[in-house]
């Protein structure tokens, strides 16, 4: 393939796999891409084309993934021309399920080849990305068939009633932006792109409307220059922290506390690499304009946040599961929401046991068959729980009886919040990067299942009489405070991560006053 021998040259060089390094190439390159882009003529079609063309470039000469491209392009054709025929109940079900065993044959095919983990580039990235927005684009055309009031305000902004034309929905499925590594956009948010719609400002006196399309260049270059940042450190960290070390004996021989701190660093760098490629191909749409969402009333400014796959910022600092789950690959998170959860849910009905198997199941399978995956995923589930009950049951003690105001201990609460989600986090990632069953299980036995133990002793300790403690000395605080306690009804917040399980609070909690702490 074109360049191969350069970035061979250039992977000993660093000790980073070549493919890692065309990869970067090939979104760097979509910044200069964007400002072509944005100097193209007004013209939806060319627009559709520039894409098109650029897409398949970089895919099938650059990459030289000639069948992959091909196998993406079919799986597109597909769903365009069976949607347009096929608008009943039943057809974004079967888009869903044909789509995802095309996936899963990608995901086997490349296991069949001995290809761990991402070092070896191929369709079945960008296939993950592909799925989540055929999948989306399937439901939202059948919701165009509903009546307007029985759609949620999310169905409702993405519907699809006017059926697109075969250009605008492969301009759409190959845009230049997002193809590679994501982020995943609904069709509306393309199509009021396109359009210029999504930049369109009425005059309140005079109630004209105008186009204002504002400079996303900075905002753009600041994604990029952290996600360089991110890159930098990688390529330091990386070669001195690599996780297939720790198969080896002399690992094994380490001290306890040295491996503890050798799992931090290690996630720290694997999340790295994700970091580096999210960040940097969300400020390419940035730069292009896909990215806006509208002026913040406060400031007048221009937000850029309309399709963000992560919050460093967040997910470093999360002092629970719950809150570092919402900050990591937050576009699939939206789309097992409300393309997974939130569908398989009865109408009228509260989303119960069968959405949170079905929605497990498909982010397992979405991900692929390696058996670390799956480690990850239900360890992550019985984290999350736990979190949960932490939350509900022990946080309010940490508060005054009206739960207004934190007393000093909460300072000491959030430190250990932090440490302990970090570290339990960071362990049960390490299968989703060892991949292998035996070597994840050896390395949670090496650390001698800590995370697992942890879990086991918080549920234990609350099955056993600490919940009912807790709110006995949560519910004495408050009789006297002098405050009125009551038992807070069954609610339906859904918070749906990447491992597949939703967290829905179902169980009521405690409310003093109008205050409720989740």
């Amino acid at each position: 393939m074109p360049f191969d021998t350069f970035f061979d040259h250039i992977s000993t060089g660093l000790g980073v796999p070549p493919d890692h390094i065309k990869m970067v190439v090939s979104v760097l390159l979509t910044y200069p891409y964007a400002v072509i882009f944005n100097h193209l003529p007004d013209s939806p079609t060319i627009k559709h084309l520039f894409s098109i063309i650029i897409t398949t470039i970089t895919f099938v000469w650059f990459h030289g993934l000639y069948v992959g491209f091909a196998q993406l392009l079919s799986n597109a054709l597909f769903v365009y021309f069976f949607m347009k025929y096929n608008k009943g109940k039943w057809a974004p079900l079967v888009v869903f399920v044909l789509t995802m065993m095309h996936m899963s044959y990608s995901q086997i095919t490349r296991q069949m080849k001995g290809y761990l983990g991402d070092d070896n580039f191929d369709h079945t990235a960008p296939q993950m990305v592909l799925t989540m927005k055929l999948t989306a684009f399937a439901f939202n055309v059948y919701d165009g068939t509903k009546p307007v009031s029985t759609l949620s305000d999310y169905q409702r902004s993405n519907q699809v009633r006017t059926y697109p034309t075969l250009l605008s929905f492969l301009g759409w499925v190959f845009f230049f932006g997002g193809f590679l590594a994501g982020p995943a956009f609904e069709f509306s948010d393309y199509v009021n792109f396109i359009d210029s719609s999504v930049f369109a400002i009425t005059d309140e006196k005079t109630g004209k409307t105008k186009i204002v399309k504002p400079n996303g260049t900075w905002p753009a270059l600041e994604k990029l220059s952290v996600s360089l940042v991110c890159a930098a450190l990688l390529t330091a960290l990386g070669p001195h922290f690599n996780i297939l070390d720790a198969a080896h004996p002399v690992w094994m021989a380490r001290p306890f506390w040295y491996k503890i701190i050798f799992v931090q660093i290690v996630s720290f760098c694997v999340r790295l690499k994700y970091y580096t490629i999210w960040l940097m191909a969300e400020g390419a749409c940035i730069m292009c304009g896909l990215s806006f969402n509208g002026y913040d009333p406060a400031t007048g400014k221009a937000k850029w946040n309309r399709m963000p796959n992560i919050d460093i910022l967040a997910y470093e600092k999360a002092q629970n599961v719950k809150e570092l789950l919402e900050a990591w690959n937050m576009r699939t998170n939206v789309w097992l929401k409300n393309y997974v959860y939130l569908r398989v849910t009865q109408p009228g009905k509260k989303p119960g046991f069968t959405s949170t198997l079905v929605t497990f199941g498909t982010s397992a399978l979405w991900h692929g068959f390696h058996p670390g995956y799956y480690l990850t995923f239900i360890t992550g589930a019985l984290l999350q729980n736990t979190g949960k009950h932490l939350r509900r049951y022990l946080r309010p003690l940490v508060f005054t009886p009206d739960l207004k105001q934190a007393l000093p201990i909460k300072t000491a609460y959030d430190i250990a919040g932090y440490l302990l989600t970090q570290m339990a986090f960071n362990y049960t990632v390490m299968p989703f990067v060892i991949l292998s069953f035996t070597n994840s299980v050896n390395l949670w036995r090496s650390l001698y299942f800590y995370t697992h133990v942890g879990i086991l002793v918080i549920e234990l300790f609350f099955a056993v009489g600490g919940k009912a403690w807790c709110q006995s000395v949560q519910k004495k605080r408050v009789e006297k405070a002098g405050l009125r306690l009551k038992e807070v009804p069954e609610t339906n917040k859904v918070i749906v991560s990447e491992t597949g399980i939703p967290e829905t609070v179902t169980d009521g909690g405690i409310q003093v006053g109008k205050v409720k702490l989740q």
